[in-house]
Order: C-alpha cells, then structure tokens, then sequence
C-alpha cells in the first residue's frame, strides 16, 4: 500500500517543511511505482541519458 510506504520512509525524516513536502511526496510516489533499486536506476539513466 502507497500510503504505508509514504509514511514509513517519511517518519525516517522527523518534520518536513511544509514547502518541500509534495517533493518529499513525489520522491516516495517514483520509489514505490519502481520498486527495485535496479529499476529506478534503469528509469532514472533512460530520463537523464535519451
């Protein structure tokens, strides 16, 4: 569940301001949408490197 995994990589980070939580939000949205490490890396080097 989404809202499970937000919550607990969120509570790692004691307070978040305001201003920066929809970033914090959309970080955790891309970590859950490709779950492994490998697959992000994948997305992150098709995103930078095309």
């Amino acid at each position: 569940n989404f809202w499970n995994q937000a919550k607990r990589v969120l509570r790692k980070y004691n307070g978040i301001p305001r201003k920066s939580f929809p970033l914090f939000l959309k970080e955790c949205e891309f970590r859950f949408n490709y779950g492994s490490h490998r697959q992000q890396l994948f997305t992150l080097t098709k995103y930078f490197f095309t």
